[in-house]
């Protein structure tokens, strides 16, 4: 029997009836990824292996597990392909809404709590883990909320079957107010960490950066290579960004960066240095202030208002 939001939840209600009949359940697969996400001084960063797996079946090295909610909001997701797939969709989708009614950029704790409240209302039957981080009025948060509808706000964290190698990297290296560079190094070698110790992940590692001031870049390194001593965006020119990058053999992907700039409403990058001050100002709710309709039966606004009847 499926509901509106597209889930379908016939095969558990078979195996509580096979359980309650004396049956065997049918056995769970497993599936392995490696998430890791990080604050650091100006942003946040979200990496990913690309490896998706059916039990100890590969089934594609380009899996994409860090998905754009906004375009100051991306979401790692570990889990189910399916449950991952429709629990995103329905994120992208309110996001778009709230976008669209307020005309402001949505706040990064919008996507976690719906996030939050959807995978609770289904009591843990939805097997997706998410890692949202994202900028707000000039400020980078990460959240992370487990299958059950557990949530936090952390500067850190890790999910997926390489969790355990990750985390241990995270917690030896990470440190408050991290340079861009130095962030960058730790979520590979996190990333690099999982994979090692994880047979179910693998493949090449994308890394999506979102500064505060309001660009997003994302970029895929193939495993096994050495991180590259550069700033992702800071290349002088094709040539010497080619030689700095690490070598690969003709089996791995093609290395590619794609950057996407992208502004937001009332955020200080907007502002060239004058009126500072407007920049923390609040676009007012267009919903608020609005004259009531009028109805049949309402008096004019000439008309004095009604007396009160003194009933005995």
């Amino acid at each position: 029997m499926s509901n509106a939001s597209g889930f379908n939840f016939d095969n558990v209600r078979r195996n509580t009836f096979l359980k309650k009949e004396g049956f065997e359940e049918p056995k769970p697969f497993t599936t392995g990824s490696t998430i890791v996400g990080l604050l650091y001084k100006d942003g946040v960063i979200l990496g990913s292996d690309e490896q998706a797996t059916y039990d100890n079946v590969m089934i594609s090295h380009q899996s994409q597990k860090i998905h754009r909610l906004q375009n100051n909001i991306y979401c790692g997701a570990a889990g189910i392909s399916a449950d991952v797939a429709s629990i995103v969709w329905l994120l992208q989708s309110q996001m778009r809404l709230h976008y669209l009614e307020l005309e402001r950029p949505v706040p990064v704790i919008c996507a976690n709590t719906f996030a939050r409240k959807t995978l609770f209302r289904y009591n843990g039957n939805i097997m997706a883990n998410l890692l949202i981080g994202g900028v707000s009025k000039g400020k980078a948060e990460l959240y992370c909320t487990w299958f059950e509808g557990c949530s936090e706000r952390i500067p850190f964290a890790s999910l997926g079957s390489g969790l355990l190698a990750a985390m241990a990297v995270l917690e030896a290296q990470w440190r408050r107010n991290l340079a861009e560079l130095d962030a960058l190094q730790v979520v590979y070698q996190a990333v690099a960490a999982g994979i090692g110790s994880d047979p179910n992940s693998g493949d090449n590692i994308n890394i999506v950066v979102l500064r505060c001031d309001g660009s997003v870049e994302q970029t895929t390194f193939p495993i096994g290579s050495v991180f590259p001593n550069c700033r992702m965006a800071s290349t002088s020119s094709s040539s010497s960004s080619e030689s700095s990058l690490p070598s690969r053999s003709s089996s791995s992907s093609v290395f590619e960066i794609v950057t996407e700039k992208v502004t937001y409403k009332l955020s200080k990058q907007n502002c060239n240095g004058e009126d500072e001050n407007k920049c923390d100002e609040e676009i007012p709710d267009p919903t608020q202030h609005k004259a009531a309709p009028k109805r049949s039966g309402d008096p004019s606004d000439d008309e004095p208002p009604m007396k009160k009847r003194r009933w005995e």
